[in-house]
């Protein structure tokens, strides 16, 4: 058995790992430890990933909301048998998690190493305060909450990642060096954005 080679689902765990947040690679350990005796646990925990995986292979570039994946799901055949937005948020630790795992499935795991097309050239214009304040609504918009800083900075490097993984410019998501040439700090831009968009109830 020791120099079996593992099957289609075990490559895909084994190329997944490199890419999962440490607490997710965590887990999945504990889990495999406490499953190895059910040879269709690591199957069934790749297929609950089918509808996310379509989503993000829909080549629009963009990390598709909660709102975008459940109504993808109502609409798949046998859509129930998948898990809801927030049923893939527990499993993975979060929506982003998810997306990423869907993502290292969906490219195999080159989004990161790769840029596939010559969309990307590495040069932007200059962000304005508007492009700014815009982006963190629109992560708002997407999660239902403003943003800390480290989020924002970790939406924009997955954002960036499955649009040059899809052949796609970068998105118009600022790193931290524009947000500061435009705002004395993320906070104060955050700020901004609220006084424009009162914060989700």
């Amino acid at each position: 058995m020791s120099g079996a080679e593992p099957n289609a689902v075990g490559q895909v765990v084994c190329d997944l790992i490199p890419v999962l947040p440490e607490n997710v690679v965590t887990d999945l350990a504990r889990l495999l430890s406490a499953s190895l005796a059910d040879p269709s646990f690591i199957q069934r925990s790749t297929i609950r990933l089918g509808v996310l995986i379509g989503v993000v292979a829909d080549g629009t570039g963009e990390i598709p909301s909660t709102r975008a994946y459940d109504d993808a799901r109502k609409a798949a055949v046998d859509g129930d048998a998948f898990p809801t937005a927030s049923g893939l948020s527990r499993v993975y630790g979060g929506w982003l998690n998810a997306v990423e795992a869907a993502m290292a499935i969906h490219f195999n795991d080159h989004a990161r190493r790769a840029v596939r097309s010559g969309a990307w050239t590495g040069l932007h214009p200059r962000y304005t305060r508007e492009e700014v304040v815009a982006a963190i609504l629109r992560f708002r918009d997407t999660f239902g909450a403003f943003p800390s800083r480290t989020e924002f900075e970790r939406w924009g490097r997955i954002a960036r990642r499955l649009a040059r993984a899809g052949g796609h410019p970068d998105p118009r998501i600022p790193t931290a060096g524009p947000v500061k040439k435009s705002y004395p700090n993320f906070a104060a831009a955050v700020e901004a954005a609220q006084r424009l968009c009162p914060p989700a109830t």
